[in-house]
């Protein structure tokens, strides 16, 4: 979306799969994958980076969408026309988001250990968050009560037992099924249109096996 009514631009990638009891899965995951990579094994070291270009605000949020589940990551930055000496940083944020995605902190296999568990506490704190909040909880169990049995009727990031059972292999698998089966939208709103971007995340996809029939 070509716009210049805005001084940031915002890239983001939006992953619709069908709405399971593999939610927390899924939520925890997206937690994961925006806190650290395998070229920024820290939350510091990825902080830093994000500060290098021009403090961009990276955040994942989880949607339901009729019977399936949205996981979305988003980045935004400054506009290459506002950067000093007309540094172009589009093209590295853009790298960053898509490297969060496709190469994320596994090693030999596996998350790390102490990334999930840190990460599992604040999912949990989340979930309870939206317990305590009466009329989010009202909610929620409306729906529920109404589309009982039905993918609707599921919290969109889990429940907080379902979380705590979350396992390094389901999370492999969550990652995997993202990037091989779910339906990707991808979004741009900036000055200028980034078909190198473009081009560059269709050569990721190219890699990589598609099958968005296939369930998990």
């Amino acid at each position: 979306i070509k716009t210049e009514k805005f001084k940031t631009s915002i890239l983001s990638f939006s992953f619709y799969i069908p709405h399971s009891e593999k939610a927390a899965d899924f939520a925890l995951l997206s937690e994961i994958i925006t806190n650290v990579s395998s070229e920024f094994p820290t939350i510091r070291e990825l902080k830093h980076k994000l500060d290098e270009l021009y403090g961009a605000y990276l955040t994942t949020k989880a949607n339901k969408v009729g019977d399936m589940l949205r996981s979305e990551f988003t980045l935004n930055f400054i506009d290459d026309n506002f950067t000093l000496n007309n540094e172009i940083i589009s093209t590295d944020a853009a790298k960053l988001l898509i490297s969060l995605l496709f190469k994320p902190s596994v090693t030999n296999g596996s998350f790390n250990t102490q990334d999930i568990e840190r990460d599992r506490r604040v999912m949990k704190d989340t979930i309870l968050s939206e317990i305590n909040d009466k009329r989010k909880f009202a909610f929620g169990k409306a729906i529920s009560i109404m589309c009982e049995n039905e993918p609707f009727g599921l919290p969109r990031y889990g429940t907080v037992e379902q979380m705590e059972n979350v396992t390094n292999n389901g999370l492999i698998t969550a990652w995997q099924y993202l990037l091989e089966n779910a339906f990707v939208r991808v979004n741009f709103i900036g000055q200028n249109y980034p078909k190198d971007t473009f081009d560059y995340i269709s050569e990721c996809f190219s890699n990589i096996p598609r099958d968005v029939e296939k369930k998990l």
